[in-house]
């Protein structure tokens, strides 16, 4: 039997970490001794369309694990559409993102000598739960993920839905998805898929791979809510996020500003994204066009996840950049000094002896 460690994520991976599973379908499910999951590090991209008001959504993130089979739940205000993504985007992003490099001259001294939740294996349940509570409205492999679109009225019914489908639910993860429920938000349930070649054995530092999200929204939103013992997690953790909109953004978590950083912030014609929408697949109506592209960084650990990320255009659009790498090429004018001195010194001494040879010889 397969063991998972699911997550329970805003937007599209928030680790819970590992503890002893419940009984699921007959069987009890053991980790391996003191399993644990944490996130190490995540990188992720929306893309906001003004004009549709769609969302497009890419996470990947790294994980300190003792299993590499993996879990989720994502929530998205509306019907998600789920299609293969590729992390590759993001080195493409940051591409474009990094500092400029300025070379400047310097001349050489003078040298005298001296840096998730257990699950057992499980085929999903497509039927509703008694009195529709629980709808699986849609079911799809999405790369090396088996996905079910969910949309419950219900929280213990939808984690009835969870057990009966292998995933080890608790109440903390119960209370996040309740206000979902209640905003009638969809929930995608996530799972590396049987098939898949990171499916069973064990690591130590995994990777996920990248689906995209796309759903409508009248503003562009990255779940920032995690259940409580996300909150109590310890150990660094950082966030690189990346927006492309029609112009310059900054994020609000439940009415205050989002403490994240700025890094870089501007506007990317067509051809230089051309790298990032091929390598990341995301859709043709992405590509064709120039986007105003803002990155972020959210180095907080724990993160005060209790409310959701909205974004919004900036009140300061001016330009940010990363401070230039500088490289300092040194020129060496020492051996000319020398040269040229020696030489006007022997020229200067001979015609002060030639001189005095002529005084002496008028004398």
């Amino acid at each position: 039997m397969r063991s998972f460690l699911p997550l329970a994520v805003p937007l599209l991976l928030a680790t819970v970490l590992v503890s002893f599973p419940r009984p699921a379908a007959g069987c009890a499910v053991a980790p391996p001794p003191n399993g644990s999951v944490g996130i190490s590090g995540e990188s992720a991209l929306i893309v906001y369309d003004a004009a549709t008001k769609t969302e497009h959504f890419i996470r990947t993130a790294n994980f300190q694990s003792t299993s590499n089979d993996f879990g989720f739940l994502v929530p998205t205000p509306t019907k998600p559409e789920l299609a293969e993504a590729s992390a590759d985007v993001f080195a493409a992003l940051a591409d474009l993102t990094k500092p400029r490099v300025e070379v400047r001259m310097r001349m050489k001294e003078l040298d005298f000598g001296c840096v998730l939740m257990p699950m057992a294996k499980y085929s999903v349940d497509a039927a509703p739960m008694a009195g529709s509570a629980v709808r699986v409205v849609e079911q799809k492999k999405v790369g090396d993920f088996d996905a079910a679109v969910l949309q419950a009225s219900d929280p213990a019914a939808l984690t009835d839905w969870l057990t009966k489908n292998g995933y080890d639910t608790r109440p903390t993860l119960t209370d996040w998805f309740k206000r979902y429920i209640e905003q009638k938000w969809f929930l995608t349930a996530f799972k590396v898929a049987a098939d898949s070649p990171g499916a069973g054995g064990n690591k130590m530092a995994l990777t996920s791979s990248a689906v995209r999200i796309s759903f409508s929204t009248d503003k562009p939103v990255y779940p920032y809510r995690e259940p409580a013992e996300m909150q109590a997690m310890s150990g660094p953790r950082s966030l690189r996020l990346f927006v492309l909109s029609d112009s310059r953004v900054s994020g609000t978590v439940g009415g205050a500003a989002w403490a994240a950083r700025t890094d870089w912030s501007n506007m990317v014609p067509a051809e230089k994204l051309a790298a990032a929408v091929s390598r990341g697949k995301l859709p043709e109506s992405v590509g064709g066009r120039g986007w105003h592209l803002t990155e972020f960084t959210d180095p907080s650990s724990p993160r005060r996840g209790t409310d959701e990320l909205y974004f919004e255009a900036a009140a300061d659009q001016s330009a940010v950049e990363r401070p230039p790498v500088i490289v300092w090429r040194e020129y060496n004018p020492w051996p000319w000094v020398f040269g040229v001195g020696g030489l006007l010194t022997a020229v200067i001494v001979g015609v002060v002896v030639w001189r005095m040879t002529r005084v002496k010889s008028a004398g």
